[in-house]
C-alpha cells in the first residue's frame, strides 16, 4: 500500500485556525488584525481556498502576531501530527 503524501497547502488553513484559537481570536477579530474578510478567513481555514498567495499569507500571519515562516512551520507540525490538534 502506497503512503499518501500530504501537501503542506492542506495544512495552511488548520495552522491559521490553530494560531487564531491560541490567541483567543474569533475570525472577525483576525479579520480586523489582518485586513482580510472574516468569511475569506473561514474559507481558508476550512480548506475551501487552498491556494493562498504569499501576500495573503503574510497579512494573516502578521494578524496572528507571527511571521509567515512561523505559520508554515506550524502547518508542517500539523502535517506531521506533532501539535495538539484539539484546537482546530
Amino acid at each position: 500500500m502506497a503512503e499518501r503524501r500530504y501537501e503542506l497547502t492542506e495544512f495552511i488553513g488548520p495552522a491559521i485556525k490553530y494560531m487564531r484559537k491560541e490567541l483567543g481570536y474569533t475570525q472577525e477579530e483576525l479579520s480586523t488584525h489582518s485586513g482580510k474578510d472574516d468569511k475569506f478567513i473561514g474559507r481558508i481555514e476550512r480548506g475551501v481556498n487552498k491556494n493562498v498567495t504569499l501576500s495573503t499569507l503574510t497579512e494573516i500571519s502578521y494578524g496572528l502576531k507571527i511571521s509567515p515562516s512561523k505559520l508554515l512551520l506550524i502547518a508542517e507540525e500539523l502535517e506531521n501530527n506533532s501539535l495538539d490538534r484539539t484546537k482546530e
